[in-house]
């Protein structure tokens, strides 16, 4: 969804080889452009240190590396990954708050307190567990102790003595010394009530529960919705419970999950692990090489962005992605349809649709990746469409500006927002339903669905366009910036100062100062338009969140990539209840 913009492009066309410019975005769409340089290839997985434990929470997740330290990263509205500093040997990573076991055995939590899910008791303990707005804890005289929300009893621990503990959304489960399972809390789709027999580990979801059995075969129990407690058959060494979905690690070390799949969390990589933990709708293992890898919808988060050293960048509405200096693309969010798996090519510039993602390679041509709806990844064919300077990504459609400066779009074209007017252009932005271009002349075009004015692109000399979801932007010959359309959230009201670029969202702006600061404007639901200090050289914001490429060439992003999955707009019933 959105990309990044302009500079002052009649600067950048000094450089004729170059398809170095990134152009924007906006509400569903963004693009993204820039030069390259020699530079290592990204991390494969994410992060990269060697890890000894995992867990995945709902919208973030969290390591314990080989140093005791803990990493977490994803969505933290709630400061929840915001670990406080400390030697640790376990970590737990709830909904919005997260538990640690340091290495005294005392149990350190952060993040929301609402319920006081975070206000850990005082002793020493030798695990614990996080989930929904509890906590507990296995205390050394192998008690339980839980705090936090109490609804429905689930921190009314039962009295004796557990050698392991797991909680859930509303509700936790225990080993018992005799290797028995014991639940308590929440009951209403038999989560809490296990089957007979002993058990070596066991681990709680959302709504339902799963054990490894003393002979290695698992065990699962409560609501069955997506087939998540129809564990096969076989042995394993591990198992874990998620939102619709549960996972097992296998004797020989490979992994296996059933259930919900429509994230692709149930899709594991044919690889060798050590650990296993299921979220949400996401997956995470440690590798037997200790790194970590997952599968699913990604994190949502400003620290979910990779690390390494990048020349441009491009938020959407549910992926994001950007150029490394080695000309190579890395995407990280919402993967459904491959759209955050780019090809192993070098490119330029990238751009990020609402369910597509497309890059200009080294040699000019287009290549697009992710859901192919109405066409919108079906680029022309360079033998007759020739070379490319700029890609840019709407909802559904795409658009490319050609080496000749005429504009050619494909895809769908229900708004008309792929009818490219004739003439010559210097850049060009694709919105949700919309597209805009600067032309030589300095003047913006803007055609497709105009339901809010977002296509009434007023008189004046521009340097840059960018188009937003039911808004656009541009940025003046005299550094200011003028936007149209949609102003529901305060989106089209620039501030008074000077900028040497601009880019539109969903439902918030962002520009980048001539002072290198970035400064946003409108909607700020999800921390989108708070901006950390800088300096920047490139910014686009998204639907909820906002990413910029610094001077040192990181990437920082602030808000959230999305708090809910766009797969899920149609759920199941059960779903939708228990989401």
């Amino acid at each position: 969804m959105t990309g990044c913009v302009l500079t002052s492009y009649r600067t950048l066309l000094a450089v004729v080889a170059l398809v170095a410019t990134s152009a924007a975005g906006l509400g569903w769409a963004a693009s993204s452009a820039a030069t390259t340089e020699s530079e290592s290839d990204p991390p494969t997985v994410f992060p990269t240190p060697a890890f000894t434990d995992i867990s995945v929470g709902h919208q973030h997740s969290c390591g314990l590396r080989t140093d005791q330290a803990i990493v977490c990263w994803g969505n933290n509205n709630q400061g929840q990954v915001e670990v406080p500093a400390g030697r640790y040997s376990a970590v737990s990573a709830g909904d919005t708050h997260t538990c640690g076991l340091r290495t005294d055995q005392t149990i350190q939590c952060w993040g929301d307190n609402g319920n006081g899910q975070t206000d850990a008791s005082e002793g020493l303990y030798s695990a614990v567990a996080a989930d929904g707005n509890f906590s507990c804890g296995l205390r050394a005289d192998q008690s339980i102790q839980c705090w936090g929300d109490n609804i429905v009893g689930q921190t009314d621990a039962p009295e004796g003595q557990f050698t392991a503990i797991s909680t859930g959304r509303l509700h936790g489960c225990g080993l018992r010394t005799d290797q028995t399972a014991q639940c308590w809390g929440y009951n209403g789709n038999g989560e809490s009530d296990p089957p007979g027999g002993t058990y070596t580990s066991i681990d709680v979801g959302t709504s339902h529960s799963c054990g490894l059995r003393t002979d290695q075969t698992i065990q699962c129990w409560g609501w069955n919705s997506f087939g998540r407690t129809d564990a096969p058959e076989g042995q394993f060494i591990a198992v874990t419970a998620g939102h619709l979905h549960s996972c097992g690690l296998r004797t020989d070390q490979t992994i296996q999950c059933w259930g919900d799949n429509r994230e692709g969390q149930a899709a594991a990589p044919a690889d060798l692990f050590l650990l296993v933990a299921a979220g949400t709708r996401r997956t995470c293992g440690v590798r037997v090489d200790q790194t970590i890898q997952c599968w699913g919808q990604g994190d949502d988060a400003a620290s979910s962005a990779p690390e390494g050293q990048f020349t441009a960048v491009a938020a959407g509405p549910w992926h994001s992605c950007g150029v490394h200096t080695d000309q190579s693309i890395q995407c990280w969010g919402s993967n459904l349809d491959n759209r955050a798996s780019p090809h192993a090519e070098r490119f330029t510039s990238v751009a990020v649709g609402s369910g597509h993602s497309c890059g200009i390679r080294t040699n000019h041509t287009i290549a697009c990746w992710g859901h192919d709806a109405n066409g919108a990844t079906d680029t022309p064919k360079a033998s007759t469409a020739g070379s490319f300077l700029e890609v840019v990504g709407g909802s559904v459609h795409t658009c490319g500006l050609r080496y000749f400066r005429d504009v050619m779009c494909w895809g769908d074209n229900s708004h008309g927002q792929t009818d490219a007017p004739e003439g010559r252009f210097l850049q060009i932005s694709a919105g949700d339903l919309h597209s805009c271009a600067l032309t030589t002349d300095d003047s913006v075009v803007c055609w497709g669905d105009n339901s809010h004015g977002q296509t009434d692109a007023p008189e004046g000399e521009y340097a840059g366009v960018a188009a937003g979801d039911f808004h656009s932007c541009a940025l003046t010959t005299d550094d200011s910036v003028v936007c149209w359309g949609d102003n529901s959230h305060g989106q089209t009201d620039a501030p008074e100062l000077r900028f040497s670029a601009v880019t539109a969202g969903a439902s918030h702006s962002c520009g980048v100062r001539t002072n290198d600061s970035v400064v946003c404007w409108g909607d700020n639901t999800y921390g989108q338009t708070d901006a950390p200090d800088g300096p920047f050289t490139d910014v686009s914001a998204g639907m909820r969140h906002s990413c910029g490429v610094r001077s040192d060439r990181t990437i920082a992003c602030w808000g959230s990539l999305s708090l809910v999955s766009e797969s899920a707009s149609g759920p199941e019933s059960e779903a939708a209840q228990e989401d």
